[in-house]
């Protein structure tokens, strides 16, 4: 194998990871969206607990 042939496979084969990672990423994204929305909405709750209050207020 040549050089050029080494990195068309190299390649090949670092798109076909990333691609496999993506995909794995967004059938656990799809599966528990709303669960991952709940806890990032409560976190973000938890962090500043005066935005909701300023918020409402304005």
């Amino acid at each position: 194998m040549t050089s050029s042939e080494k990195l068309v496979s190299a390649r090949i084969l670092s798109f076909a990871i990333a691609a496999s990672f993506f995909l794995v990423g967004l059938v656990v994204y799809s599966q528990y969206s709303e669960e991952i929305k709940t806890e990032i909405k409560t976190a973000i709750a938890d962090a500043l607990p005066e935005v909701d209050n300023t918020v409402a207020q304005r």
